[in-house]
């Protein structure tokens, strides 16, 4: 089990944002990233180990930070003998992604483009089912055997402030 290091992104070329690019597998398949996950207070510690994340969703609506959720999957939850905090871990700094900061660039390449949706982009909700699914084998164990890669699925609703000029682009 490894832990990867996120990615800070590219900067955005004109601000302080930065732009995350990750392409979609949908031509060969990526390979499961796991992590063991600790919870626990004072009386008992549990482990979950093998935990990938099979479903996540970030949204965002006018007025508010950026909200993200995740669906994780496990081999086994275990009593754990205490917390283990590896070596060099510390509690990260981390700031509030605010909604307010995000821009939406559409165009009619698929490559992006320079068309900001100005003043009108409310809000949004993207889903993705990341298509790795846990598989149970007979051999003699209580729990999936390995992960394997199908096609993800992603969704994304957009909300947009009615306009004119909204009128004009759907003709």
């Amino acid at each position: 089990e490894e832990m990867r290091q996120i990615d800070p992104g590219d900067g955005d070329g004109t601000g302080s944002g930065h732009v995350w690019t990750y392409p979609m597998p949908y031509a060969t398949a990526e390979t499961v990233q796991t992590y063991s996950i600790q919870a626990g207070d004072n009386a008992a510690v549990e482990q979950m180990t093998y935990a990938f994340v099979s479903e996540f969703t970030i949204e965002g609506a006018s007025g508010e930070p950026l909200m993200i959720s995740s669906t994780w999957r496990g081999r086994s939850v275990e009593a754990s003998t205490g917390w283990s905090t590896g070596s060099g871990l510390a509690i990260p700094v981390v700031e509030d992604m605010l909604f307010g900061n995000c821009k939406l660039y559409i165009d009619a390449t698929d490559t992006g483009g320079p068309t900001q949706v100005a003043a009108q982009f409310l809000g949004f909700t993207f889903n993705m089912v990341t298509g790795f699914i846990p598989v149970w084998t007979g051999d003699g164990s209580t729990y999936f055997t390995f992960v394997k890669m199908s096609k993800p699925e992603t969704t994304c609703e957009i909300v947009l402030e009615h306009s004119t000029a909204a009128i004009a682009e759907k003709v």
